[in-house]
């Protein structure tokens, strides 16, 4: 799964590649099998669709087996690499010491005769690695004769990623950049593999669903894969995070050694954020341990993650770009991305109208027309031609009944005008209130005016259809009677007009998921778990009508409360009345706003 320190060196590559009209190569670094699975490699191409990326052509490091076989046989045959017998434990610390390995001295036969079992994945070759014969005093420990192969297990089934595309030809290539996708930790991932395998690696690969049947076969590190593969696949310019600079020297000395065409080397600081992980092993270990809904939760920094909470490709573009290939390292803040993000969105996002379901206050309405009637309307007042679910308008119904917030209603005076949104001025005339012992008065009764235990029951107010909205204070917004499931009492006259179509009941579930930590950095000695956010905000409220015709995956703003993401949609039908009831689950985006 690709996090968002993964897109920055997406967007990066084929901003270059598109730049200098150069190629984009996807390649996936399967360089340890062992951690390869069908579905991974599924999402990362979804992942990369998602942002928007189309590359020219893609490849696996595993389509150049035999190349690799046929240049670690060189580099035994010239004396440049040998190989090493020594446990892995030992290997290490002779490393770390900077002690030369027994094995250092061996003769080119004997070090055939070893490549061979490798080769074979017998026991023999099992214990086996290929090391570079560089320097072992060297202060770069990296190039301390580092592993260039070692024996995994894989699986036999791998296919070739042929697309018709002589990727092995440079000649077919302008400026060419690559897309390298790999685990961007150095300490967790790179060191790792170049160690021996582990016993009982084969046995963990049998328990994974993706797995199929397995082969000890020798397999190129990814220090010996990358700059080998660069070369055949023509790429001129390898951009690789700041981390692996002391890899740097190692890189060229193969391409050097091997007689390959160099590539240029251009480092950058990797992408952080506060109150997150890029940590691949620790994000796994929250999905594992179900600490977060998967690896699509709005809180996790994936881009399956960020996309579901409402961040637009674009911006993430924007945002990457932006920032541009820096060597500079610091923590970014999320409100940043956020704040772009809001800037993308503001003219795609359609506009409608919702009122908090915790008492809904019923306004009567005098001095307009009795028969209702409708209003056409925009679905964003500036971007008149913005269209969405095959709309480009919705429809107001005019009734003498509306209801709106009670936290409008509350503020509201007697004697006040105020704006309908989207219909007309109204002047308050009466509000009723209800006290905490559920006895009604009205407004200027000093027992309940003003009382903060009081709810508002009714207001009565005279349209002013010549109002000047521009002059009033508040704008409110307001829903029909049957928008709420209510019908007008009797005696009032008018209300929803009986021929015209039942308007479906929208409830709106709307969740603030907010960052994923509640810490701004895991330091060492940190238990990630002590620090996961689970303070999950969630309101209900009735919606517009219209939102019935919205698309899952919308991004929407309900004005007066924010933007947000259609997460899902469940309609229903009461056989009863036949009315159509719509749960939408709603997703609040951030607005880039630092919070207090």
């Amino acid at each position: 799964m690709l996090h968002i320190g993964h897109a920055k060196a997406a967007l990066l590559n084929e901003y270059f590649a598109r730049k200098h009209n150069g190629t984009l190569i996807f390649r996936l670094d399967n360089t340890n099998p062992v951690l390869e699975r069908q579905s991974y490699e599924s999402q990362i191409y979804n992942d990369l669709s998602s942002l928007g990326i189309r590359p020219d052509i893609r490849s696996r490091s595993s389509d150049y087996a035999k190349q690799f076989s046929s240049l670690i046989l060189r580099l035994l045959q010239e004396g440049n690499a040998y190989v090493d017998n020594t446990p892995q434990d030992t290997l290490k610390l002779e490393r770390m010491n900077g002690i030369e390995s027994k094995c250092r001295t061996n003769t080119v036969e004997e070090n055939l005769r070893l490549f061979k079992h490798m080769n074979e994945g017998s026991k023999i070759g099992r214990k086996c690695v290929v090391r570079a014969k560089m320097n072992m005093k060297d202060t770069n420990k990296a190039c301390r004769d580092p592993v260039l192969m070692r024996i995994l297990p894989v699986p036999t089934n791998k296919s070739s990623s042929s697309n018709g595309n002589e990727i092995n030809d440079p000649k077919n290539y302008n400026t060419t950049t690559s897309l390298p996708l790999h685990d961007e930790e150095k300490e967790e991932g790179i060191e790792e593999e170049n160690q021996q395998s582990k016993e009982g690696e084969e046995d963990k690969c049998d328990d994974d669903d993706d797995a199929v049947s397995m082969q000890w076969k020798a397999f190129p590190t990814y220090d010996f894969c990358c700059p080998v593969v660069d070369s055949l696949e023509g790429v001129t310019h390898a951009l690789r995070t700041s981390e692996y600079r002391d890899r740097d020297k190692q890189y060229k000395w193969i391409q050097q050694t091997l007689g390959l065409r160099p590539v240029l080397l251009y480092d950058y600081s990797k992408i952080c954020f506060t109150r997150t992980v890029l940590s691949k092993r620790k994000l796994a270990y929250l999905v594992a341990k179900k600490m977060v809904s998967g690896w699509d939760d709005p809180r996790m920094p994936t881009i399956q993650g960020i996309i579901r909470q409402g961040l637009d490709p674009a911006a993430l573009r924007d945002f990457m770009i932006r920032m541009g290939a820096s060597k500079a390292v610091n923590f970014m803040e999320w409100e940043k991305l956020w704040a772009i993000n809001r800037q993308h969105i503001d003219s795609k996002a359609p506009r409608f109208w919702a009122i908090d379901d915790r008492y809904p206050v019923r306004v009567v309405l005098d001095g307009g027309a009795k028969e209702p009637r409708n209003k056409v309307v925009p679905l964003h007042r500036k971007f008149q031609d913005l269209t969405v679910g095959g709309r480009s308008n919705k429809t107001l119904h005019f009734t003498p009944i509306v209801y709106i917030d009670q936290r409008d209603a509350n503020e509201s005076f007697i004697g006040e005008e105020l704006t309908l949104m989207s219909r007309a001025n109204i002047v308050i005339n009466n509000i009723t209130r209800r006290r905490a012992d559920n006895e009604e008065r009205e407004d200027g009764d000093s027992s309940v005016s003003g009382s903060s235990s009081s709810i508002v029951t009714e207001i009565r107010a005279t349209l002013n259809l010549t109002g000047d909205f521009k002059r009033t204070k508040r704008k409110i917004q307001w829903l029909r009677p049957r928008c709420i499931g209510q019908t007008n009492r009797e005696g009032e006259g008018g209300g929803d007009d009986d021929n015209d179509d039942e308007p479906a009941i929208v409830q709106l579930i709307m969740k603030d998921y907010g960052p994923l930590l509640t810490k701004d950095k895991i330091e060492d000695g940190d238990q990630i778990d002590d620090f996961i956010n689970n303070d999950t905000k969630q309101t209900t409220a009735i919606g517009d009508p219209n939102l019935e015709f919205i698309p899952r995956n919308t991004t929407i703003q309900l004005e007066r409360w924010g933007f947000y993401r259609v997460d899902a949609i469940e309609r229903t039908i009461t056989n009863s009345s036949s009315t159509r009831r719509i749960k939408i689950d709603l997703i609040k985006i951030p607005d880039g706003k630092t919070k207090k």
